[in-house]
């Protein structure tokens, strides 16, 4: 599954190209399509720098080996 998050001005015919990366093979896929009227912008990188300041803050947490719990979730879902 790819991933693809593009910034788009709609024209007034509100019709959209994609061109899509090489990685794509040619044949039957299902695109889905969300559109979302806030554009986010640089405010992303600013909220993401923020949240990550923030990692290893919490003291219930600090015991935790991140990797070592996420890894325990995916067997549970096995």
């Amino acid at each position: 599954m790819l991933t693809m998050r593009i910034q788009y001005n709609v024209p007034p015919e509100r019709t959209i190209t994609v061109k899509l990366p090489d990685q794509v093979e040619p044949g039957p896929h299902e695109l889905i399509l969300v559109l979302d009227k806030t554009v986010a912008g640089d405010d992303v990188v600013t909220d993401t720098i923020k949240l990550m300041k923030l990692a290893g803050s919490v003291p219930g947490f600090s015991d935790i080996d991140g990797v070592t719990h996420q890894r325990a979730l995916r067997d549970e879902w096995s």
